[in-house]
């Protein structure tokens, strides 16, 4: 495994420390301890320490310091639209089991759904599809509809495993008066270990999976993807990434994680703007849920050295507090700066507004439960 540049990855680390790369599920389990990657710590000239909750739970390797920030490529021009009259306000859910199992969970949402005036729901699903019929039917019994999502960044080597999914839902519709009106594909391959020095190939299997699920879905159903709003500033063929998936879906939906309206817009407006000139439909994403604020420090691999400790002949960095004296490069992030969390009300009065695009299909909420369960306590 040869160690990346950084100047020459295409998702830089100042994209990462935004927070941009976790996508729509909820975040995983910190290690107790970080392991150390002997290899890559060899060819490293830095080290990047990542601490959240002020101890350390990430650790990537390069060779140079990151630059600044690009500027976010100017799009294509596109003349200001009204939006389309009805546009999606809806909400992820990826813990669809819960409601089938806990007594009154149902509930509970569908009073979350009503006090924002949701119109669509995202389940995220898997397995026996049959088990989910009463609950669609109750579901869609409140004028709420149902999309159906899908993936995982594996999902790229797995076609059959994807097409089985795509089946299943098709199938259960045939089966059921109250089926899911759409599908939605969540496939993030930037997430996939290796993806650095990988990247190029990643994406051209991530291109070619959904050129299949074009041919395999046809116009059964409406489907879409969600993306990170940095996918127009990766080259691809003639253009970019983004208008390469804008082609093949019927709409995106663009992780457009950040707290204030006009950050949003400044993140997805080139996205809108492809969409309109594709005649596409583009939601954007919101976080509600609670994120944590992160330190950033990049390390000389000698400073790094200091804090590394051997268990069992496996290396692991033991630097349990964020580093102090000279330090190459550090920076913050806030939580606050990516998700609405605990402002319910600023959420709800955000999906009130419609940006001035004609491709703008609406909103999408992560994090509703915990949002709502933040009002509840405060």
């Amino acid at each position: 495994m040869q160690l990346p540049d950084l100047t020459k990855i295409l998702v830089p680390a100042w994209l990462v420390a935004l927070g941009i790369l976790g996508g729509c599920a909820s975040a995983p389990v910190r290690p107790t301890r970080v392991p150390v990657d002997r290899h890559l710590l060899d060819q490293a000239r830095y080290v990047e320490v990542t601490y959240t909750a002020m101890r350390p739970d990430q650790i990537s390797y390069f060779k140079h310091l990151p630059s600044s920030p690009p500027a976010i490529p100017v799009s294509p021009a596109c003349e200001p639209r009204k939006s389309p009259p009805h546009t999606v306000r809806g909400a992820w859910i990826w813990h669809v089991q819960r409601l089938l199992d806990q007594h009154g969970a149902l509930s509970v949402l569908l009073k979350q759904v009503r006090s924002l005036h949701l119109n669509r729901l995202y389940l995220a699903v898997s397995g026996n599809l049959s088990a989910d019929a009463p609950m669609l039917r109750e579901i869609e019994s409140r004028g709420i509809t149902v999309y159906a999502t899908l993936g995982d960044p594996s999902d790229i080597d797995h076609w059959h495993r994807v097409d089985h999914a795509v089946g299943a839902v098709l199938a259960f519709n045939r089966l059921h008066g109250h089926g899911f009106s759409g599908l939605q594909f969540d496939i993030e391959p930037y997430v996939l270990k290796g993806f650095a020095e990988h990247r190029r190939e990643l994406y051209a299997r991530y291109v070619r999976l959904l050129r299949k699920l074009r041919i395999r879905i046809g116009s059964s159903l409406p489907w879409s993807v969600v993306v990170p709003f940095w996918f127009d500033q990766i080259r691809w063929g003639p253009g970019n990434l983004l208008a390469v998936v804008l082609r093949q879906a019927d709409g995106i939906t663009i992780m457009a994680y950040r707290s204030h309206y006009r950050k949003i817009l400044a993140l997805a407006r080139n996205g809108l703007c492809a969409g309109q000139l594709m005649g596409k439909s583009v939601e954007l994403g919101v976080e509600m849920a609670p994120m944590p604020n992160q330190l950033h420090y990049f390390l000389t691999r000698r400073q790094f050295r200091r804090d590394i400790r051997n268990h069992h002949g496996h290396l692991y960095f033991a630097g349990e507090k964020p580093p102090s004296g000279r330090i190459a490069l550090h920076y913050e992030v806030h939580g606050s700066a990516l998700s609405f969390y605990p402002d319910m009300g600023s959420v709800a009065r955000l999906i009130d507004r419609r940006p001035g695009y004609g491709s703008f299909g609406g909103w999408i909420i992560d994090g509703l439960k915990e949002g709502a369960h933040a009002i509840k306590n405060h």
